[in-house]
């Protein structure tokens, strides 16, 4: 474990490779899910080397700590999984995220009496500590930050999460029940490792560093 956590700290925070392709350019927000890519999309982000001017962007704000790269790779995880909840209350027709509070596991009892469709997947939604009041690494603000800079950085990954959830929900046939709640969350496990997993090559310095070394050669 230490040993894996040693080198994804050295992936964060090696050079700089700095071939990342402009802002904008890998999709855009007025797209449908008919024409999305996923593929091609998930495509072109993993194959993003972000530059140290764009992590520094990403890591606006004020720190708790002041490990910043190691920080930054888990603000952008935290930031796409955010994005994933907000796109997953909008398929359900709820309300939109809440601000920040204490981290909180419901109880079986407090499930079972919830009297709503909307408060039990209040109960259940898949939150984590990092995105709450008792977070050691992030301020509400950072991941706040993070969102904005994916949403301007790699707008597929919304409607990555949009088009997914969308396509869950016609499967349900309208069912507005917890079984329904059910399924989309464990919907949004399932897509949760794949857009961590284009995201995160895009961190993958050793990766970044051969590109670069490519280039030297071939100019």
């Amino acid at each position: 474990m230490y040993t894996k956590f040693l080198i994804i700290l050295f992936l964060a925070t090696s050079s700089d490779a700095g071939v990342a392709p402009p802002i904008f350019t890998l999709a855009e927000n007025s797209k449908s899910c008919s024409s999305f890519d996923t593929d091609n999309e998930l495509k072109a982000i993993s194959s993003v080397c972000l530059t140290e001017k764009e992590r520094e962007q990403l890591a606006s704000g004020v720190f708790k700590i002041s490990w910043k790269s190691w920080r930054n790779f888990l603000l952008i995880r935290e930031a796409h999984e955010a994005i994933g909840i907000e796109e997953l209350r909008s398929a359900l027709g709820f309300s939109p995220v809440k601000n920040w509070t204490h981290f909180h596991f419901a109880t079986e009892s407090e499930i079972e009496a919830a009297e709503t469709f909307e408060k039990y997947y209040e109960l259940i939604e898949p939150l984590t500590e990092n995105r709450s009041l008792d977070s050691e690494w992030f301020y509400e603000e950072n991941v706040n930050s993070g969102i904005e800079f994916l949403d301007k950085r790699f707008p597929a990954i919304r409607i990555f999460y949009r088009c997914r959830f969308s396509e869950a929900l016609r499967e349900t046939n309208g069912k507005r029940d917890r079984e329904t709640v059910d399924r989309m969350r464990d919907e949004f496990e399932k897509v949760i490792p794949i857009a961590d997993k284009a995201l995160y090559k895009t961190f993958d310095a050793i990766r970044c560093h051969l590109i670069k070394l490519k280039q030297i050669k071939g100019s």
